[in-house]
Formats: structure tokens, C-alpha cells, sequence
């Protein structure tokens, strides 16, 4: 692809954009990941995806704003 596609960082910081929407969706999906690589046996991803998760739900719980909201590039006219 030739068009410009840029890239956003969320959380708290200078530079960065809430991104709770984002963060949360991500968290949910590491979440259920974790869930499918317990059941076939392979825990210490299944931990490693987990704590992610953990990791990321805290941050979707700390930013509390919509990334979609607060970047410009997505607001719809």
C-alpha cells in the first residue's frame, strides 16, 4: 500500500491518545486466547496472554476515553 497509514499510541503520556475502546477490545481478545491455550495444554502462554490482558484492562480502566473519540483522523464529518 502506498497511502499514508498513520499509527497512534494510547495511554497517559505526551503524544498519546485515550484509547480505552482499543485497549479494551484487545485486552478481551488476549483474554479468550488465554482461555483456548489452557484448555489444549500450553499454560505458560495461556499465563503470558493472561496477564497481558490484566495488563491492558488496567490501562482501558485508567484512560477511560474513546481512541476513536479523541483522534481526529476517525471523527466522521
Amino acid at each position: 500500500m502506498t497511502m499514508h497509514r498513520p499509527s497512534y499510541a494510547v495511554g497517559h503520556g505526551a503524544g498519546r491518545q485515550a484509547g480505552a475502546d482499543a485497549a479494551a477490545e484487545a485486552a478481551a481478545a488476549l483474554a479468550a486466547s488465554s482461555l483456548v491455550f489452557t484448555q489444549h495444554g500450553d499454560t505458560a502462554y495461556a499465563a503470558k496472554l493472561k496477564a497481558t490482558a490484566i495488563s491492558l484492562y488496567a490501562l482501558a480502566d485508567s484512560t477511560r476515553g474513546g481512541f476513536s473519540i479523541s483522534e481526529p483522523f476517525y471523527k466522521v464529518p
